[in-house]
């Protein structure tokens, strides 16, 4: 099944996603993360956020006044569609997208996969992730330091307040 039909990415991923993708946008003024959102949605089978609109809008402007296209065309169009140059795409990366990922990775493990087993299947069932095999195992690692700390300090901070009304 891919991300595209995965009910547990639209209700809990894809949300978080957008509104990462529209901070950071408000943020950088990147416009991958306006493509992530349109991406996402499209996905969703959910319309376009305004925010998006509008930047569909002004970039259609752009576009439609580029003059004499035939000269170095490709150079234009990105201009016009907000890209900066290679940039743009370094400094992309959605930590929620990697948390997806990691508990992905997690559901297989907890039902008896191994690493490299369950980011195949991973990769095989969400090909809409474009990231292959190798990519899920990073964003995997990437994320399981931070994800088993903030799942301690949870604990700690459960167990804390649990013993506080013990009392």
């Amino acid at each position: 099944m891919s991300i595209k039909h995965n009910s547990r990415y639209r209700l809990l991923v894809s949300p978080f996603l957008e509104m990462d993708a529209k901070q950071k946008y408000g943020e950088t003024g990147n416009p991958v993360y306006v493509w992530e959102t349109i991406h996402y949605r499209l996905m969703s089978n959910k319309p376009l956020p305004e925010w998006v609109n509008e930047y569909l809008l002004e970039t259609s402007k752009r576009i439609y006044a580029i003059k004499n296209p035939k000269k170095r065309a490709g150079e234009h169009l990105l201009r016009a569609l907000g890209f900066r140059g290679g940039k743009d795409f370094s400094d992309f990366n959605t930590p929620d997208k990697q948390l997806f990922i990691y508990l992905l990775v997690q559901e297989l493990r907890n039902d008896g996969y191994s690493v490299d087993e369950a980011c195949s299947k991973v990769a095989q069932e969400n090909e809409d992730l474009m990231l292959g095999e190798e990519g899920i195992k990073a964003y995997y690692y990437a994320e399981k330091k931070p994800y088993e700390t903030r799942k301690a300090k949870l604990f700690q901070a459960m167990e804390r307040c649990c013993g506080f009304f013990r009392k």
